[in-house]
C-alpha cells in the first residue's frame, strides 16, 4: 500500500516538474524549431498529472494493483522527459560559459551543427509525447478515471493536506529527549553498574532487551547522561557510543569507539594493534562506561574477539559496557550482570507522550471527546512509546474529533500482530501516508543513508535537492523566488515533527541555535527500504535488485555495478559508493546521475570522462584518496554541491565554469588563482575565503558573491593593501550573511593600514556574530565603535562579538547600536585600557568575558545590566575593582574572577541586596562542573589582603558555595555568615599554608550534601565536629599535606549518609588509611566507595 502511495507521490511530483521546466523552455530561443514538441509535452504532462492528482485522492477500495505498473511506466517516460529538458538547459549554460570564457578556445567542443541538435531534441521529445499518450489512453483499464478538468494541471492543484506548523526546535529537542515510564528503570540500572562490587570488575556487562521501539537506545542514552552529570561522573572517566547493527566487526567497532571519544576518524588506523593501541593511548588507566547499540551477533566467537581487545585497553577497575539488543540469545551471549528485559508501558504512560507530542501545551485542559479518543488510541500502541511517539505527532496535525477517529478507525489496526514489528510498523507507514507527495520522495530517499549513521542536515538538504525534490514549482507560482534550501529545511523540520527523524542535535552556529544532525530509528529506516524498494538498492536491502527499475544504489561493490546492463546504468540517478575502488570504465555510462558520492573509495584519481556526467548535481569527494581534479570537471555546468578531499591544495582554474555552484567545501590548505571564486556567483556557502598575495585571490572577488549565507571567514586580510580595495568586497550588501570572521596573521607589528581595511570591511545591518582575530589597529572600526556615544551604525541582529589576539588596540567603545548583543568576548588585548560607557547600552547582554587584557583598570558598567546571566574576568592583572553597577545585575547566576592581583579589596555588599537575594536560586544553583558563583565572588588567586566578615545571612535559598585562596599571610579563615537554617548543599572549601583550621560556623551546616576541603596545608586533624553533618554523602580532600587524623570512630559512623570518600594529595593520612592495617581504616572502612588518588 506505501509502495503504491510513493510512486503516485512520485510520478505526480516528476510530471509537475516537468511541466514546470517545459514551461520555462518554451521562452528559450535555443528551442526553435522544436517548440511545438515542447507545447504538446506540456499539454499530455498536465492532462497526466491531473489523473494522477485524482488517483492520489480516491477511496482505497478503488486502488487497483495494476496501477502500479502503470505508474512504474508513467515515471520511467517522466524522468526520461525530465532528462531531455535538463540537456537542453545544460546546453544553455554550456553556450553562457562560452560567451563569457575569456579564452573561448577551452570549450571548443561546442556543437558544430546546432541543426543537428534541434532535430534530435525534436526527436526525443516526440517519443515521450507518444508514451504519454499511450498511457493516457490506458488510464481507465487500471482503474483511473479521466478527469474533467479543463486547466490548472498537476503543479496548480494542491494536496489537501496542509503542512502543519513547525514545533520551535528548543521545545521539540526537549520533547525528544522525555522518557516516560522508565525512571526507576534507569535508577536500577545505575545502580547495578556503580555497585562497588561490579567496580572491583575490569569490564562488566549489562543487556538491555527488548522489542524493536520498545526504547532500549532511549534508556541507554538516559543512563548514559546521567553517569555524565554531577556525582555520577565519578564512576567513569570517559563515556563511548558505538551503533554496531547487523555487521558486528571489532575492527569496526573500536574504531567507532576512537570516533566516540574524540571524535578522531583514525582513517589512518587499518589493523587491528593500531587500533587498540590508540585506543590504550587514549583510556590509559581510565575508567570507560561503552554503549554497543542494536547488537544482533548471535556468534560467541565475535563477542569473545572483541572483548578480548577491550580487556587488552587498560587495568584499570570498573569499566562497564551496556549491550542494547532484540535478542535474548545476544544477551546470553554478552553479560555479566543481571539482565534489564524492558517491559512495555502501560496505556496510560502511552497516552502521556500522545498527548505531549500532539498538544503544543499538553498541561492545557483538553476536550473530553478527543482525550477518549487519544485514550483508545493509546490502547493500539501496544506499549510500545515509538508507536505513541509517531502517533502523536501525526495527531498534532489533526484537526477536531473527526480527523482523529479517522485514525482510530484506520485499517492499518487489522494487520496480523504475528511478528513483532508488525503494528509498529503499520503506525509509522499511516505517517508517512499523510505525509505531502514531494516529502514522501524525501523520506523514501533517506533508504541512501546508512543505517544508525548520523544525518547531517545540511548534506540530506543538497541531496534533495540534486534530485529535484525541492523545486519551488511544489507551491505556488508566487514562491518561485523562495530558496531550495529553505524548502529543504521545512521538509527536514516536518520529518523531525512527525518523529521519523530523532535524536536532534543542536549546534549553536551559522544561524544560532538549530538541530544540524539526527538519526533515524532503525525501524523507520526499514519504512524508508520498504517503501523505495522500487527505485532503490544498498546493501542493507533483503531483496534482489530489480536493475530495470533501479533508480538509486548505494553501497554496492563496483562488480555488482558492472554486471548490470548498460541501459540500466544509465537509468541511475545517484550512486554512493564506499567500498573499494570504482572502475573508470563505468563512468561514461552514467547518463543520468543527479549524484555521485565517492566517499571513502581508494580511488586516486578521476577520469575526463567526468565530464559526460551533464546532469550532476552533487559530487562528494571529502574522503576520498583523490589527488587532483581533472581539467573535465570543469564541464559539470549543473553541478550544485562540490565537496572536495580537505587533504586537496589545488584547484583547477576551470572550476571557474560551474555556474551553479551553491555549497563548495575544501580544506585549509586549498589554494585558488585569482579571478576563480569571484565567478561563481550563485555559492550559498563558503567555508572560508583566504585572501592571496599576489596570484591568489584578492578580496574584491567577494564583490559579487552576495548569495552568500551563514558562516564566512575572512583570512589574510593582512594581504588587502587599504581600505578602498577591502570595500570592493561589498560586504556590506550581503544581507544573508549570520557570521562573520575577520582574521590577520598573527603578528607583533602595529599596523594603520589595518585599521583603514577594517573600516571598510564594513558588514550589513543583519549579522547575527562577528569574530576579529589579531587585528594589529589602535582603534576599533567606526562602524561599531564611537566616540561620545553616538550610534554610527545600527546592528540590530548582533548577538556575539568576539575580539581576540588584538594587542595593540587600546580602546573599545561599543555603540548603542547593538540592542541584541547578548555575549562579548575579549581576550588577548595586551594594550586595552578602556571599554567606554557603551556597555549600558547593551540592554541584551548575557554573558560577559574579558580574559588576558593587561591593561584594563575599570569595567564600565555603572547602571546595572538586569540581562547579564555570567561574568568572567580571568588575568586582567591591572584591574582594581569590580564594575560599580553589578550589584543591579539581578539576573546574574555566574560571576567568575581569577588572577586579577591588582584588586585590592573585593566588596560583596552585592549580596546583601535584595534584588539579589531573591534570586538566588538562580543566582547559584549551577553544575557542578560550573560551580563558580561564590568562588568568583571573593575570588582564587586573588591575593586579597582586606577580607572582612562576608555575610551571605540574605542568601536563604543558597545550595552552592566555593570560598577561600586568600593571602596567605593570613592565618585564620575569614568568618563568612549563613543564614539561620541554612539550605547549603554544596560546600568547596581553598585554603593556604598558614591555616590550621577549618571554619567553625561548617559544624552547623545540616543539610550540606557534598564537601571539598582543598590546600589546607597547615592542617593536621580534622574536627570532631564534622561528625555533625547528618547530611554529608560526598566527602573530597585534596592537597592536605599535613593532615594524618580523621574524625573519632564515632563521629564518622555519625555520617550514616556518607556514600563517597576520595582522598588525594594527603600523603600521610593515605598511608594511615592503608587497608586492614593503617590506624585510621577502621573509622573509613563502613564507606562503600573509597577513592585514593597517586598524588
Amino acid at each position: 500500500m506505501f509502495v503504491l502511495s510513493l510512486l503516485e507521490s512520485a510520478a505526480g511530483e516528476v510530471v509537475s516538474k516537468v511541466i514546470s521546466l517545459a514551461t520555462d523552455q518554451l521562452r528559450l530561443d535555443i528551442v526553435w524549431g522544436f517548440r511545438e514538441e515542447i507545447n504538446k509535452l506540456k499539454e499530455s504532462s498536465t492532462l497526466i498529472g491531473n489523473i494522477i492528482h485524482d488517483a492520489a485522492h480516491e477511496p482505497e477500495d478503488r486502488k487497483l494493483r495494476a496501477r502500479a505498473d502503470w505508474m512504474k511506466r508513467l515515471i520511467s517516460v517522466a524522468y526520461n522527459a525530465d532528462d531531455i529538458l535538463d540537456e537542453i538547459e545544460y546546453e544553455v549554460q554550456r553556450i553562457v560559459i562560452k560567451e563569457t570564457s575569456l579564452d573561448k578556445k577551452i570549450l571548443g567542443f561546442f556543437c558544430n551543427n546546432p541543426v543537428l541538435f534541434r532535430l534530435k531534441m525534436a526527436r526525443k521529445i516526440n517519443n515521450i509525447n507518444t508514451s504519454l499518450d499511450d498511457l493516457y489512453k490506458h488510464a481507465a483499464s487500471v482503474g483511473l478515471g479521466m478527469t474533467r478538468r479543463s486547466n490548472g494541471g498537476a503543479a496548480a492543484s494542491k494536496d489537501k493536506r496542509e503542512t502543519t506548523s513547525f514545533v520551535d526546535k528548543n521545545e521539540f529537542t526537549l520533547k525528544d529527549a522525555t522518557i516516560v515510564g522508565r525512571d526507576q528503570v534507569v535508577s536500577d540500572i545505575i545502580a547495578t553498574l556503580t555497585n562497588s562490587n561490579n567496580q572491583e570488575n575490569i569490564l562488566s556487562v549489562m543487556a538491555i532487551v527488548g522489542l524493536g521501539g520498545l526504547g532500549k537506545t532511549t534508556l541507554a542514552r538516559s543512563v548514559t547522561k546521567q553517569l555524565k552529570e554531577g556525582e555520577m561522573k565519578r564512576y567513569f572517566d570517559a563515556t563511548l557510543w558505538v551503533y554496531v547493527s547487523n555487521t558486528f566487526d571489532v575492527n569496526s567497532i573500536l574504531h567507532r569507539m576512537l570516533e566516540s571519544y574524540d571524535d578522531m576518524t583514525g582513517a589512518n588506523l587499518s589493523s587491528l594493534e593500531a587500533l587498540i593501541g590508540s585506543l590504550q593511548q587514549k583510556l590509559k588507566e581510565r575508567r570507560y562506561f561503552l554503549v554497543l547499540d542494536d547488537v544482533w551477533n548471535e556468534d560467541a566467537n565475535n563477542w569473545d574477539d572483541l572483548k578480548r581487545c577491550l580487556l587488552q585497553l587498560n587495568s584499570a577497575k570498573g569499566s562497564s559496557v551496556i549491550v542494547t539488543t532484540r535478542s535474548a540469545k545476544v544477551a546470553s551471549i554478552m553479560e555479566t550482570l543481571p539482565r534489564c528485559d524492558l517491559e512495555t508501558l502501560s496505556d496510560d504512560e502511552c497516552w502521556s507522550i500522545i498527548k505531549d507530542r500532539a498538544f503544543a501545551d499538553p498541561n492545557a485542559p483538553i476536550p473530553s471527546d478527543l482525550e477518549g479518543i487519544g485514550r483508545d488510541i493509546a490502547k493500539k500502541c501496544a506499549g510500545l512509546p515509538l508507536a505513541a511517539k509517531v502517533l502523536g505527532s501525526l495527531m498534532r496535525s489533526k484537526n477536531g474529533s473527526n480527523e482523529w477517529l479517522s485514525i482510530l478507525q484506520s485499517k492499518i489496526w487489522q494487520v496480523s500482530s504475528d511478528k513483532e514489528d508488525s503494528r509498529i510498523m503499520s503506525v509509522l507507514g499511516l505517517s508517512f501516508d499523510n505525509l505531502e507527495s514531494p516529502l514522501k520522495q524525501c523520506f523514501a530517499y533517506c533508504s541512501m543513508l546508512e543505517r544508525g549513521s548520523s544525518i547531517e542536515r545540511d548534506n540530506l538538504i543538497q541531496l534533495w535537492m540534486a534530485q529535484g525534490f525541492l523545486h519551488p514549482s511544489h507551491g505556488h507560482q508566487t514562491e518561485q523566488e523562495i530558496e531550495m534550501e529553505d524548502i529543504g529545511n521545512k521538509y527536514f523540520e516536518t520529518l523531525l515533527e512527525n518523529s521519523l527523524f530523532q535524536d536532534a542535535t543542536e549546534d549553536e552556529d551559522d544561524y544560532g541555535v538549530i538541530i544540524t544532525r539526527c538519526k533515524m530509528h532503525d525501524l523507520v529506516h526499514d519504512l524508508a527500504n520498504e517503501v523505495s524498494k522500487c527505485e532503490s538498492w544498498t546493501s542493507d536491502f533483503n531483496h534482489e535488485m530489480e536493475d530495470h527499475e533501479i533508480r538509486h544504489v548505494a553501497r554496492v561493490p563496483t562488480a555488482i555495478l558492472e554486471k548490470m546492463p548498460k541501459s540500466s546504468i544509465s537509468r541511475l540517478r545517484s550512486f554512493f559508493s564506499n567500498i573499494g575502488e570504482v572502475s573508470n570504465t563505468i563512468f561514461p555510462k552514467f547518463r543520468a546521475l543527479r549524484v555521485l558520492s565517492f566517499c571513502e573509495t581508494e580511488n586516486q584519481e578521476l577520469p575526463y570522462s567526468l565530464s559526460k556526467l551533464k546532469h550532476l548535481r552533487y559530487l562528494d569527494l571529502s574522503d576520498a584518496k583523490i589527488k587532483a581534479l581533472p581539467e573535465s570537471i570543469g564541464k559539470l555546468y549543473n553541478l550544485q554541491t562540490l565537496r572536495l578531499p580537505w587533504n586537496l591544495k589545488k584547484c583547477p582554474k576551470v572550476i571557474q565554469n560551474l555556474i551553479n555552484l551553491r555549497h563548495f567545501y575544501f580544506g585549509e590548505e586549498m589554494k585558488f588563482e585569482a579571478g576563480i571564486l569571484g565567478r561563481l556567483t550563485n555559492l550559498r556557502r563558503l567555508p572560508f575565503f583566504n585572501v592571496g598575495e599576489e596570484r591568489g585571490p584578492a578580496i574584491k572577488e567577494l564583490g559579487g558573491l552576495n548569495q552568500l549565507r551563514g558562516h564566512l571567514i575572512i583570512i589574510g586580510l593582512e594581504h588587502v593593501r587599504d581600505g578602498e580595495e577591502a570595500k570592493k568586497a561589498g560586504l556590506v550588501h550581503k544581507s544573508h550573511l549570520s557570521r562573520l570572521t575577520f582574521a590577520w596573521t598573527d603578528n607583533e607589528v602595529p599596523n594603520e593600514n589595518q585599521t583603514e581595511v577594517l573600516d571598510a570591511l564594513e558588514p550589513h545591518g543583519n549579522l547575527q556574530n562577528l569574530n576579529i582575530y589579531h587585528f594589529m589597529g589602535a582603534r576599533f572600526p567606526s562602524w561599531i565603535s564611537a566616540e561620545g556615544g553616538e550610534v554610527v551604525k545600527v546592528f540590530p541582529c548582533l548577538e556575539q562579538l568576539m575580539i581576540d589576539g588584538c594587542p595593540s588596540l587600546e580602546s573599545i567603545r561599543i555603540t548603542q547600536g547593538m540592542p541584541s548583543l547578548r555575549k562579548l568576548n575579549i581576550e588577548s588585548c595586551d594594550k586595552l585600557s578602556s571599554l567606554g560607557s557603551g556597555l549600558n547600552y547593551c540592554t541584551s547582554l548575557q554573558e560577559l568575558e574579558i580574559k588576558d587584557c593587561y591593561n584594563l583598570t575599570s569595567i564600565p558598567i555603572t547602571q546595572g545590566i538586569t540581562s547579564l546571566r555570567e561574568l568572567k574576568i580571568d588575568s586582567c592583572w591591572s584591574l582594581l575593582s569590580l564594575p560599580s553597577g553589578l550589584q543591579f545585575c539581578t539576573s546574574l547566576e555566574d560571576l567568575y574572577i581569577t588572577d586579577c592581583s591588582s584588586l585590592l579589596s573585593l566588596s560583596v555588599s552585592i549580596l546583601e541586596e535584595e534584588e539579589i537575594s531573591q534570586g538566588v536560586d538562580a543566582y547559584l544553583s549551577v553544575p557542578e562542573e560550573h560551580c563558580r558563583t561564590i568562588e568568583s565572588i571573593l575570588g582564587r588567586s586573588l591575593k586579597l589582603k582586606y577580607v572582612r566578615t562576608v555575610g551571605f545571612h540574605h542568601l536563604t535559598r543558597l545550595k552552592t558555595l566555593r570560598i577561600g585562596a586568600f593571602w596567605e599571610e593570613l592565618d585564620t579563615f575569614p568568618h563568612f555568615q549563613l543564614p539561620p537554617n541554612s539550605q547549603l548543599e554544596i560546600l568547596s572549601l581553598f585554603g593556604w599554608p598558614k591555616l590550621k583550621s577549618l571554619p567553625q560556623q561548617i559544624q552547623h551546616l545540616t543539610c550540606l550534601k557534598q564537601l571539598w576541603i582543598s590546600d589546607f596545608k597547615g592542617l593536621e586533624a580534622l574536627p570532631e565536629w564534622l561528625g555533625n553533618l547528618t547530611s554529608l554523602e560526598s566527602l573530597r580532600i585534596w592537597f592536605c599535606e599535613n593532615l594524618k587524623y580523621l574524625p573519632t570512630q564515632n563521629a564518622m559512623k555519625s555520617l550514616t549518609k556518607l556514600k563517597y570518600l576520595y582522598i588525594s594529595g594527603c600523603p600521610l593520612l593515605k598511608e594511615r588509611c592503608t587497608k586492614e592495617t593503617g590506624p585510621e581504616w577502621p573509622k573509613i572502612s563502613h564507606i562503600p566507595d573509597l577513592h585514593f588518588g597517586n598524588w
